[in-house]
């Protein structure tokens, strides 16, 4: 009779044998599974894909049977790096967002500025430059509902924004305009004129703040000269009118000027151009005269000077009075040669030699010779 303890134990033995393939089977199973937290997307690595290749090793069950390898069976080496999969991770970024925008006053180190009004209204670039910039105290005196840009491509100092600020104003018939408080005063050309002016010389032009009078002293040319040269920059251009004041002192021989700062300076740089010492560019020759007075030779040319070589027997002139256009008589007989026997104007009593040279009269000059020419015969000339 056998034990049932025997029994079982043998029963138990004969189980093992039988599934001692299978759990090797199933151990080599797990070792190929990825990990939970494993990126179900990522490429097997080197070792993973190596280690699919290599011999599992089984638990030591009894009577496990080992699986043998064969000689002849190809031991897994190492894959080829031009046939392994990569992997090139992108940005993730698929549109491009608008960065944040440009503020319009941005200071760029201690004393300059960029600015980057875009159809701003012009209360705002006033507040943002006369009153958060400058900290300036200022005043709108005038209704204005105008849309302004003001832009610069590099850094702007800060003491040249007044002046910016002042030319964007003047395009918009505006002006700026400082008070004896130090308050700013954003108003009109015509209100500015009736306001007490700030009175400054050319020395004190570069500080002055706005709009104000400028007194300008001329040491060459003529007060009532200079003023006849500026008086054209006053008429309206392209239907804008352009206010300003011009006085002339012929007594003191002065300027005064009132406007804004860039018109001063605009019309003090012009006076510059033409306040200069004339006479330093000019030569001067003294002759002094033996058996004729001043008037009689006004105008000195030889009568070489006034024919052609060779012939010296025939003079070409324009029968034009150098006063004031006057056709002189003494060219038909019978006329008036006036008392040098050459040539006289009837008008205002210029009397001219056979040479057509001023030798009496109003006229400033001789008569004036033209160009002319004489054919290689000489029977024919050519004039111009």
């Amino acid at each position: 009779m056998t034990h049932p303890q025997t029994h079982s134990c043998d029963l138990c033995l004969t189980l093992a044998r039988r599934l001692a393939p299978v759990a090797v089977l199933l151990l080599s199973g797990c070792g190929m599974l990825a990990p939970v937290d494993a990126d179900p997307f990522a490429f097997p690595s080197v070792t993973a894909a190596a280690a699919q290749h290599q011999p599992v090793a089984s638990s030591t069950l009894p009577g496990a049977v080992q699986p043998a390898v064969s000689a002849s069976q190809p031991v897994a080496t190492e894959p080829d790096a031009a046939r392994n999969p990569q992997r090139y991770p992108g940005t993730a970024q698929f549109v491009r967002l608008p960065g944040a925008p440009r503020p319009p006053v941005q200071v760029v180190g201690e004393d300059a500025v960029q600015l980057d009004f875009v159809d701003a209204p012009l209360a705002a670039v006033l507040h943002a430059l006369l009153g958060d910039l400058l900290k300036l105290d200022y005043t709108l005196d005038t209704a204005s509902d105008a849309v302004v840009s003001l832009r610069t491509q590099r850094p702007l100092p800060k003491a040249a924004v007044l002046e910016v600020l002042e030319a964007l104003l003047n395009t918009h018939q505006l002006t700026l305009r400082r008070d004896s408080a130090g308050v700013y005063h954003v108003t009109t050309f015509d209100a500015a004129h009736l306001a007490p002016p700030v009175v400054v010389g050319q020395a004190q032009l570069a500080q002055l703040p706005g709009a104000g009078v400028l007194v300008a002293p001329l040491r060459y040319i003529g007060a009532a000269e200079m003023s006849r040269i500026l008086a054209p920059l006053l008429r309206p251009v392209l239907g804008v009118e352009v206010k300003g004041v011009v006085r002339a002192d012929p007594v003191r021989n002065l300027l005064v000027l009132r406007g804004g700062k860039a018109q001063l300076e605009a019309w003090l740089e012009l006076i510059h151009t033409f306040d200069v010492d004339a006479l330093a560019g000019l030569s001067v020759g003294v002759f002094p005269l033996q058996h004729l007075s001043v008037g009689e030779l006004r105008d000195a040319q030889t009568l070489a000077e006034r024919t052609k070589e060779g012939h010296n027997d025939l003079l070409v002139t324009m029968g034009v009075c150098t006063h004031l256009g006057c056709v002189p008589l003494g060219a038909a007989e019978g006329e008036n040669k006036g008392e040098y026997g050459g040539y006289f104007c009837p008008c205002h009593g210029s009397h001219y030699d056979t040479a057509g040279r001023i030798r009496k009269g109003p006229a400033p000059t001789n008569l004036v010779v033209p160009e002319y020419a004489f054919s290689p015969d000489g029977a024919k000339i050519t004039v111009g």
